[in-house]
C-alpha cells in the first residue's frame, strides 16, 4: 500500500553516487505505511492535514558524524511539509551489513521526525511500535536493489543512469 500522505525521498550527489545504499525503494513504502498506520495517523501527527516528505540526502563527510536535520519548509499550496535529513554515507560504507544500518538509520531518520513533532509520543511507545516492523518482509527485499527499483532523486536523468552503470560496470 503505498500512501502519498508520508513519504521518504533520496537523493545522493552523483560524485558519491557508487556509495549511495542501493535499498529497494519498496522498504521506504513499507516503512513508511507502518508508521502511518501505528503512530502517526493514531496520534495526529501532521498527517491529518499536511503531505510529509522525508527528504533524506546521503553524502560523504570526513569523519563519521550523526543524522543532521534541517529546519523543515512548508508550501502551503501543495499542502506538503519537507524535512530534510543529512545522512553521512561514512556510516554505511564498509559495514558488515550496510542493508541493516540503512534500515536502522531510515528508522532513526523517521524517529527524529515523530519526536520532533508530537508531544504525545513517548520514547518508549515508539520503541514498541518499532518492535513490531516486519524484517523478514524488509529482508526479503533484494539488496542491492537493481538501480531501477532503487528511485533516489535524479534516476530518471540520463546522465544518472550513465554514472551509474560505469561506477558498478553494469
Amino acid at each position: 500500500m503505498e500512501n502519498n500522505s508520508f513519504y521518504i525521498t533520496h537523493y545522493c550527489d552523483e560524485d558519491d553516487l557508487r556509495f549511495r545504499p542501493r535499498a529497494s525503494y519498496k522498504a521506504r513504502v513499507y516503512l513508511c505505511d507502518f508508521f502511518l498506520k501505528n503512530i502517526l495517523v493514531p496520534k495526529s501527527i501532521l498527517v491529518n492535514k499536511w503531505n510529509v516528505n522525508l527528504s533524506i540526502s546521503f553524502g560523504m563527510v570526513k569523519k563519521e558524524s550523526e543524522i543532521i536535520i534541517a529546519p523543515s519548509r512548508k508550501f502551503s499550496q501543495e499542502k506538503t511539509i519537507l524535512f530534510p535529513a543529512m545522512v553521512p554515507l561514512n556510516n554505511i560504507i564498509g559495514s558488515q551489513d550496510p542493508y541493516k544500518d540503512y534500515l536502522e538509520i531510515i528508522i532513526d531518520v523517521i524517529w527524529l521526525f515523530i519526536l520532533e513533532n508530537s508531544n504525545n509520543v513517548s520514547r518508549d511507545e515508539l520503541e514498541q511500535v518499532i518492535e513490531r516492523i516486519d524484517y523478514e518482509f524488509l529482508y526479503s527485499l533484494p539488496y542491492p536493489a537493481p538501480f531501477i527499483e532503487q528511485k533516489f532523486i535524479g534516476d530518471d536523468s540520463v546522465k544518472i543512469q550513465k554514472l551509474y552503470f560505469e561506477k558498478f560496470d553494469l
